[in-house]
């Protein structure tokens, strides 16, 4: 067993430590991690460390101790307690120190462990040696198979003149950019340019998945002592990239393997177009066969000292068998987005290879749909960080995928746990984006997570006035709205209101459901007791509250006798037999109301994260199709039910409902589009 010893310092990223980690991980090792944080983990550290496993029972014939110039009482004291065993090597990783220096801590590590020392090599190249970087790396996710990998590593972007050479490139239908900076630059790059451009910061995934593959690596500037660029760097040519040096500076060790490429940017697209890509696989065949004289690699470096991998990057990539197709839907409880997902699923054939990871409260409804579902853990307050779901999430979506699955995403935000996952197994991921985002929101961060899907499938409204464009792309595909459509004679609905006044003992004429939602988003019980109020005076009216069967009900709300509480995944037979429908304006319900015909009284529900319920309620009612309320105009609410319980006005919404051009549902049309994504990587 490998084992690898960190300690945590306040003032540093473990920036280092976690690139090491990667970069063996990548190699074929599986080292275990023994660390002290002195601090709370940030939480990049976190997501980062919490891949690799504790020291278990098993003794460990190799102990990594990185930064071991490090040696305060208590990490000596740690370290002593290891499990090793008796012949087993300790490598120290001390950066920096003279020769006097390493002699002497060399010494006491020797005391501390009992065992014979030695320090690890670097292997990265140029002044990058804080710690031992192993050169191996694996794709980074491409949107298109027809496009040319570029990377553009460390660009100088001082001048405005540089950046709109990579813009230049950005809309180059012939290449698959990426480019990669730091933190600093990557917020002025998106400034100027937006979120059209794929743009990572050194530490936002790990060096082995920023890697370029089968592509072209455009270096900037010269690394230097950035130990994650030179790291990228050496990935990227093993994987048999070529590298174009637009630098002032050499790129040991594999400056004889480089390109000399233009130092300024402005002249690369025309470089790339006439030097680089006729000549491109006799370039990538140059490359590959200058690795073995120029690299210092895994097997001349390191082997000896770690032993042979435990499993080859071949097996470790490896895509055989039959694939899955994992839909994650998220955000809140996640209802209305696993009712969607359930939609979509249900359309497609691959059946057999279709799961689910969603949250408690959408997992019996996915299950009468027939889909196996891996449990996700819902955000609490009672959790140490804000992010603890989200990495146990992390883990558990991690299992249940391998490499060059399909992950489906339907939510607004792309959380850590997709994220990293989406890079880490190289998976075909497909996000299913609804749109009309209000205007006051700031969804750039979600945004620039769209990189990371191959794919984006965005389900439209069918009033066209409330589409907008959020992102554009060969990669984006807009379909029809996704909707349910039930057909219902009136002999049919006529016996689930005979069934309902049955069950209820409450003999009707009228029947209305109420729909506002959970209290998830917004806390809807005063429109709802004021609604039982006015019901409670109509004797021949049935009011049902629909809710899902996971929502919490105020208990007030079983104290009304014309009131009834119904939990139900399945509410579109209810409304499609009731009079009148009283409900909030998310995508699904807007879309189930207007393709199954049902007058309604729309209340929007309005929380800065959502989408926009006001418009849907607004044009609907504009365009004549429903009618609708604002929240919190508690006067005009009962009002507005009894106009829409006048007959008047229930033969006119069903008229114009039944008359509107709808556009065709994309139910099918979205299951088709992730069929043939799967498919093609098969």
């Amino acid at each position: 067993m490998l084992l690898v010893d960190i300690l945590a310092q306040p003032d540093k990223t473990l920036t280092n430590e976690l690139l090491s980690l990667s970069q063996l991980r990548a190699a074929g090792y599986n080292p275990s991690v023994s660390y002290e944080a002195t601090e709370p983990l940030l939480q990049a550290q976190a997501y980062g460390l919490s891949k690799y496993k504790e020291p278990g029972e098993e003794a460990a014939n190799t102990l990594i101790v990185l930064n071991a110039n490090h040696l305060a009482d208590d990490r000596a004291e740690r370290i002593r307690n290891l499990k090793l065993c008796d012949n087993a090597d300790v490598l120290l990783s001390a950066p920096d120190l003279d020769v006097n220096s390493h002699i002497s801590l060399k010494n006491k590590y020797a005391i501390i462990t009992g065992r014979t020392v030695s320090y690890l090599p670097s292997v990265t190249a140029g002044e990058a040696k804080h710690c031992a970087t192993v050169s191996c790396g694996a794709p980074l996710n491409n949107l298109s198979n027809t496009k040319v990998p570029l990377c553009v590593l460390s660009p100088n972007i001082s001048e405005d003149n540089q950046i709109w050479a990579l813009q230049a490139l950005s809309i180059d239908k012939q290449f698959d950019l990426r480019i990669i900076t730091t933190g600093e630059g990557k917020q002025r790059l998106r400034g100027l340019l937006g979120n059209a451009p794929k743009i990572f910061h050194y530490s936002e995934l790990s060096a082995v998945d920023l890697s370029c593959a089968q592509g072209i690596l455009v270096v900037g500037q010269a690394p230097k002592k950035n130990s994650i660029a030179q790291a990228i760097l050496m990935n990227s040519f093993v994987n048999g990239s070529v590298t174009i040096n637009c630098s002032n500076a050499q790129l040991p060790p594999i400056d004889s393997a480089a390109v000399v490429g233009p130092h300024d940017l402005v002249h690369l697209p025309g470089y790339l177009q006439t030097s680089i890509l006729p000549s491109l696989q006799i370039l990538q065949e140059k490359s590959r066969q200058a690795i073995k004289p120029h690299l210092h690699s895994l097997q001349n470096v390191l082997a000896p000292m770690l032993g042979e991998p435990e499993r080859s990057r071949a097996e470790d990539t490896s895509r055989t068998g039959e694939k899955k197709i994992l839909f994650v839907p998220t955000n809140g409880v996640g209802l209305g987005h696993a009712q969607r997902c359930s939609i979509v699923a249900s359309e497609l054939h691959q059946q057999s290879m279709v799961n689910f990871a969603a949250f408690p409260s959408c997992i019996p409804m996915l299950t009468r749909y027939g889909f196996d579902t891996v449990p996700l853990v819902s955000r609490s307050a009672q959790l140490a960080t804000p992010y603890a779901n989200d990495l146990v999430n992390y883990h558990r979506i991690a299992a249940n995928l391998n490499k060059g699955d399909t992950l489906v995403f339907d939510g607004g935000y792309v959380f850590d746990s997709i994220y990293r996952n989406i890079y880490e197994k190289q998976l075909h991921a497909i996000w299913i984006r609804r749109g009309l985002w209000q205007n006051t929101q700031n969804n750039s961060v979600a945004l620039d997570r769209e990189k990371a899907f191959n794919k984006v499938i965005v389900p439209l409204e069918a009033l066209d006035a409330l589409n907008q464009t959020i992102s554009t792309g060969d990669h984006v595909y807009e379909v029809g709205p996704i909707a349910q459509h039930l057909e219902l004679d009136v002999s049919q609905q006529q016996q689930i209101r005979a069934r309902l006044a049955q069950q209820f003992q409450t003999p009707f004429r009228k029947l209305v459901v109420s729909m506002l939602g959970g209290g998830v988003a917004a806390d809807r019980s005063a429109q709802l007791n004021t609604l039982c109020s006015y019901f409670e005076q109509q004797n021949d009216i049935l009011h049902l509250v629909v809710i899902w069967p996971t929502a919490q009900v105020n208990p007030a709300l079983y104290t009304w006798q014309n009131t009834k509480i119904v939990k139900t995944h399945h509410a579109l037979p209810l409304i499609k037999s009731c009079d009148l429908l009283v409900s909030a304006v998310g995508y699904n319900t807007f879309h189930d109301v207007l393709y199954n015909a049902i007058p309604t009284l729309f209340v929007p529900q309005m929380a800065s994260f959502m989408d926009d319920q006001a418009a849907r309620a607004t044009t609907a009612s504009e365009a004549g199709l429903a009618l609708d309320v604002e929240p919190t105009d508690f006067e005009s609410l009962t009002y507005k039910i009894d106009e829409g319980l006048c007959p008047q006005t229930q033969a006119s919404l069903t008229s114009a409902l039944q008359s509107f051009n709808l556009p065709e549902r994309g139910n099918q049309a979205a299951a088709e589009i992730i069929s043939g994504a799967h498919n093609e990587h098969q």
